[in-house]
């Protein structure tokens, strides 16, 4: 899943965090937010690689030196800042980054009314940086203004450091002003902090009125937080809803489960279908709709997918696009029944509706359509023979299908054809683009595997480089180290789905004799009792302690105890328990010394790039839909039972023995072993021809 405004503040803060974080999940976070290129990601990581300090401090300066355009540019309503002030600003910031540490004012900012203009122009532009010379201004008169406009901006770092004016007379004054321009921020991690004060309750009755749904999700979460009962209450008022449902609709679908019993219910919906109708959404706003309606998996069709009963045909398609990475099976289908009822009254076809979309995502909407059994039915809808071949020209159009993923999809989709018409002028395309294109690579692997379903002999007759590599087992002595350790990371992370997995991952060993477990505040440890001068070792972090939040970070810890031993243990296997959108923060953390990896979340499938460049030649087990604790427990003990018992991992073998209790599972045809992961297969094939490609001769 994409990044949410949630997930946003939880890397802003990691990154504000830094001296904490790894070397790899630093440099991640600085790409993914944007504060450095790819080119300055490798060069900085290379120079820096065994300086963890300097590389932190390269980083800095590079995020700060970017500011420097911004910071000359003239502030709102405002004259052009002097090119003094600027140079002082410039100046402040990047010796603050180069130095690390929080440097004076008083040696940079002479007079106490530049000062004050310095602050208020800092609180502007880079509001994230005003809290590092916190204790230069909390005991001025403008304190209060200061920090207000500076939450104005990005209140998470003046939420992040209450502590620092806890204690000033204007605290109460300051929060309440942020809360009444942003009163979704008053639920947000810090809220347990401020909750305790005199004035924490009157600050929460008032955001809950105004953000009512933002403090459902927020109490869900942390229901121990002082006056829940009185906010919650206070949130269910049915004026404060049906306001927020009409400005924020997507939240009123999400939150429904939190107010169905109310008799306002049908109503609220109401105000959110026909509010939905002129809401203009952008691919954030796609998967928040596709996630709305898995939350209403228990509740029937009428009302789960009544937020989308106002899209047409082209919006359908896009929630598909955009939502893939999160759908549950019945969401995807309860889209498609109403796209194709769509497309049906309109006289349209899947051409139609894509081309309005300029044919975006065209290629992750076809792979759906494989991984759900449509693309027959799509593909019947296109009457004429020139429609397919559209078809076939958009989706193998060498000049937009450039990234591996879409290359993935492309392998995907032309082996799930059985027309031989349609097959047959796939070839070609596929043996033009091979001939002409720069990335020759890609279609010759993707022709190589088409070659049995195809006449061609020319793909009959490429050479062996481009077959796809064969991932059907594991041997066991490379999942042990010398001291016969099995060493198994395990990540949950801190929603309602992290802790309901993690509660049935203990609950499986826990009372095991076969198995010890020790809590080790943050995280617990797993350790099997040794069979034939072997065991497994299990790290899990607690999902409380995912390292996201103000808290311990059970990961961490976790490292430093893996760290301390002798010799350190290095880990074979990586496990993902959680939403498809906390992915990226395990990949982060996946080293090269891993030989098998388990993304069990949602749309686990599309990453399998990732995986890859950082544990190269890795076994990724992942799924095309939902990640389920039935399917991902029943694999893990089946695989773990092999590791203890010294055998390889043969896939196929595996797959044979977790089927039979496993039948009737729905989301059990979605997993993808990895000797049958195309995906996967293509990704180490096309690595390695692009290596080789680049080695001198």
């Amino acid at each position: 899943m994409s990044e949410t405004p949630e997930n946003r503040q939880d890397q802003t803060h990691a990154i504000a965090n830094w001296p904490d974080l790894d070397v790899e999940t630093a440099l991640e976070f600085a790409k993914r937010d944007g504060k450095i290129s790819e080119s300055e990601y490798a060069a900085v990581k290379e120079r820096y690689k065994n300086d963890r300090i300097k590389l932190y401090k390269a980083l800095a300066l590079v995020r700060f030196e970017r500011m420097k355009d911004v910071f000359s540019r003239p502030s709102e309503g405002a004259s052009k800042t002097s090119k003094t002030e600027s140079e002082r600003i410039e100046l402040a910031v990047a010796q603050y980054a180069k130095d690390w540490n929080r440097e004076s004012l008083t040696n940079l900012v002479k007079t106490p009314e530049e000062r004050r203009k310095f602050l208020f122009r800092l609180a502007e532009v880079q509001p994230s940086a005003i809290m590092h010379f916190s204790k230069e201004f909390l005991d001025v008169p403008y304190s209060a203004d200061l920090l207000v406009k500076a939450a104005s901006k990005d209140p998470t770092w003046v939420l992040a450091s209450l502590d620092s004016y806890r204690a000033k007379p204007y605290a109460r004054e300051v929060l309440l002003k942020i809360f009444e321009k942003n009163p979704e921020a008053a639920f947000s991690y810090h809220a347990k902090s401020y909750a305790k004060e005199p004035y924490g309750k009157e600050i929460l009755l008032a955001a809950a009125e105004k953000a009512p749904f933002r403090a459902f999700s927020y109490f869900e979460s942390y229901p121990e937080t002082p006056h829940a009962k009185e906010v919650l209450a206070r949130a269910r008022n049915p004026q404060s809803i049906s306001r927020s449902a009409q400005s924020n609709p997507v939240a009123a679908f999400q939150s429904y489960p939190k107010y169905a019993r109310e008799p306002y219910a049908a109503s609220i919906l109401q105000t959110a279908s026909e509010a939905m109708r002129d809401a203009a959404l952008d691919r954030q706003g796609f998967l928040m709709v596709a996630f709305a309606i898995n939350e209403l998996h228990d509740f029937g069709d009428a009302v789960r997918f009544k937020i989308i009963d106002h899209f047409d045909a082209p919006a359908l398609y896009s929630l598909v696009v955009h939502g893939r990475s999160e759908v549950f099976t019945s969401t995807y289908r309860g889209i498609m029944q109403r796209l194709f009822s769509r497309m049906e009254k309109n006289g349209q076809d899947l051409l139609d509706i894509a081309s309005k979309s300029s044919f975006e995502g065209f290629e992750t909407f076809m792979e759906a359509a494989v991984s759900y059994g449509r693309m027959d039915e799509l593909l019947k809808g296109l009457k004429t023979p020139e429609k397919r071949g559209k078809l076939l020209s958009v989706l193998l159009d060498e000049s937009r299908v450039t990234e591996v993923s879409q290359y993935v999809a492309v392998i995907e989709t032309v082996t799930a054809m059985s027309d031989p018409a349609l097959l047959a002028s796939a070839s070609a395309k596929i043996r033009k683009n091979f001939e002409t294109s720069p990335n020759k690579e890609a279609w010759g692997i993707i022709g190589k595997h088409l070659a049995a379903k195809t006449s061609d002999p020319f793909f009959l007759n490429l050479p062996a480089e481009y077959d796809l590599p064969e991932l059907k087992r594991i041997p066991s002595k490379s999942l042990f180290d010398a001291q016969g350790r099995n060493v198994q990371r395990y990540y949950f992370y801190d929603d309602e789905d992290g802790r309901a997995s993690f509660g049935n991952f203990i609950s499986q060993y826990r009372g095991n004799p076969q198995w010890n477990i020790r809590d080790m505040d943050t995280y617990v440890a797993l350790e099997s009792k040794p069979v034939g001068g072997k065991k497994i070792v299990m790290f899990a972090n607690k999902p409380q302690y995912d390292g996201f939040e103000e808290r311990p970070d059970g990961s961490r810890d976790i490292d430093a105890a893996m760290a301390s031993s002798n010799p350190p243990l290095e880990t074979s296997v990586v496990v993902h328990r959680g939403h498809s959108y906390h992915a990226f923060k395990t990949i982060g953390r996946i080293p090269p010394s891993a030989k098998m990896v388990f993304l069990g979340s949602c749309g686990g499938f599309q990453n399998i790039g990732n995986v890859l460049d950082n544990a190269p030649g890795s076994h990724i087990v992942s799924t095309k839909a939902i990640g389920t604790k039935a399917v991902n427990d029943t694999l893990f003990r089946n695989v773990n039972e092999r590791i203890l018992q010294g055998k390889e991992i043969v896939w196929s073998e595996v797959w044979n023995d977790i089927s039979v209790p496993l039948r009737g599972n729905p989301d059990f045809p979605a997993y993808v072993r990895p000797d049958r992961n195309l995906g996967a297969m293509f990704h180490v094939r096309y690595s390695e021809l692009k290596s080789a490609k680049r080695r001198p001769s």
